[in-house]
């Protein structure tokens, strides 16, 4: 995965601080279409610097595809498959298939959560500047 940010500041051990805007599914361009009023918002992390980029650059930093991956199926699919294993095993032991639909909901969120602490505590996620932006 490949985005442009703006380096805010460098560290002597060849690392920088870079910030990203995280918009909504509509590309944020709210001032177009008067839509959603989604909000733009702000997201910081540490990427290797190995071109040398200095704070107020523009850059293109880019994460491995796998690791977005996986993060996008613990995310998305685990709740939503979740949820439809208890709804089925909630419809067939005889329990409300709304409550076994919630309880294999309420679970892969518990999973989903879990995941991302093991994530940010082992510092799975790698962001490296690879180039200027044009």
């Amino acid at each position: 995965m490949r985005q442009q940010v703006e380096v805010k500041s460098v560290t002597p051990d060849g690392y920088a601080s870079v910030a990203a805007l995280r918009r909504s599914a509509c590309s944020g361009d709210c001032h177009q279409c008067s839509g959603c009023g989604a909000v733009v918002q702000e997201v910081q992390v540490l990427a290797r610097n190995p071109i040398g980029a200095k704070p107020g650059d523009q850059v293109i930093v880019q994460t491995e595809n796998k690791t977005v991956f996986r993060a996008m199926l613990v995310v998305y699919l685990l709740p939503l498959v979740l949820l439809l294993a208890g709804y089925l095993a909630g419809s067939a032991a005889g329990v409300p298939a709304g409550l076994g639909a919630l309880a294999g909901f309420g679970l892969g969120i518990l999973l989903m959560l879990w995941y991302n602490r093991h994530v940010a505590r082992r510092g799975q996620v790698q962001f490296t500047i690879t180039a200027f932006a044009p």
